[in-house]
């Protein structure tokens, strides 16, 4: 097989994959290729821009030479300028082509990460349930929706073995804003695309409590200051009553609270009929691409990489500090 065939049946057969086994035979298609996946683009650039500099070249020899015929020289020149879709296509047949590779690899690279980490694809969420159940899920004034749902299953931290649903939460704002044009004021309608992350785990050891360091209203009726001031700073705690806030926040907790709160951006946690619900702006938590270090063009690296074990630190962090919560306050709601 040529590259072309080769990566549209990496293509194919990458959406097919659920097991270790059908990437390992994903994996045998890249070793059969036995090259690198480059597209040999140079040759559509150097053609690319003799014709563009062509066709700009002969755009000015027109209007200089045929100036006494303004009609007929612009009809020419509005002709090659037509002409100039030619070499747009050659620049972008091979950047659609790299792009495809891309995604390829990216593709992989993510399933690898999934299946290391025991996470699968999940349905069982929606945005209704969790507009319905937890605080911070009706923002976006014109869109929201959730654009990807994941279950990891048997993630054995320090003491207990968890299972967590995680969760992409996309929302678009509208908004108007004035520029200035020329000597007037003119508006524009903008949209501003946001995208918050969460994981969702069954606690029970504590219930109406919302330790956050987000911006959205809760609605709860008691606000509770813990003795650190750091951790007042960063933190708002709104509970059913303060007597379970004093219960649950142990200075240990306060803490660990407190260094969570460095690493993940707009934290926030919701413990609730339970449940709890971490939300934060950090996209590396969930299965992504952004620690791939080599690709279809380094095959042989690229494969080592993956017969490695990806982990991913930031969820592994976060599912571990549930641990730590279930750990410090096992016995304190018995």
């Amino acid at each position: 097989m040529n590259l072309k065939q080769t990566i549209n049946k990496l293509d194919e057969k990458i959406k097919k994959v659920n097991t270790k086994e059908e990437l390992n035979e994903v994996l045998e298609i890249i070793k059969t290729y036995k090259k690198p996946f480059i597209y040999e683009n140079n040759k559509y650039f150097l053609i690319s821009g003799f014709l563009i500099l062509f066709i700009l070249l002969y755009n000015i020899y027109i209007l200089w030479e045929w100036n006494e015929h303004w009609e007929e020289s612009n009809s020419l020149a509005l002709g090659l300028i037509v002409l100039l879709a030619i070499p747009i296509y050659l620049i972008l047949t091979p950047l659609l082509r790299n792009m495809k590779i891309r995604h390829i690899e990216n593709t992989i690279y993510k399933i690898d990460m999934m299946l290391d980490n025991n996470i699968k694809k999940d349905s069982t969420i929606s945005h209704y349930y969790l507009n319905s159940n937890y605080f911070g899920f009706n923002r976006g004034n014109y869109q929201n929706k959730l654009k990807e749902t994941y279950i990891i299953s048997n993630f054995q931290a320090n003491t207990y073995l968890l299972e967590a649903k995680l969760f992409n939460y996309h929302y678009v704002n509208k908004r108007t804003e004035t520029y200035t044009c020329g000597k007037s004021t003119c508006t524009r309608t903008v949209y501003d695309h946001y995208n918050k992350y969460g994981i969702e785990v069954d606690f029970k050891n504590t219930s109406n409590i919302v330790i956050n360091a987000d911006i959205f209203s809760v609605h709860l009726p008691q606000t509770f200051k813990t003795s650190s001031i750091k951790f007042n700073k960063k933190f708002q705690v709104k509970c059913e009553d303060e007597f379970t806030a004093v219960k649950f926040l142990q200075p240990s907790l306060i803490v660990y609270f407190e260094d969570l709160a460095k690493e993940f951006n707009y934290l926030s946690f919701q413990f609730i009929n339970n449940k709890l619900c971490i939300m934060f702006s950090n996209f590396d938590v969930l299965p992504n691409s952004a620690s791939r270090k080599y690709g279809l063009a380094s095959p042989k690296e690229f494969i080592e990489e993956l017969n490695g074990f990806t982990k991913i630190e930031k969820l592994s962090k976060l599912l571990n500090a549930v641990d730590y919560m279930l750990s410090q306050t096992d016995n304190n709601f018995k």
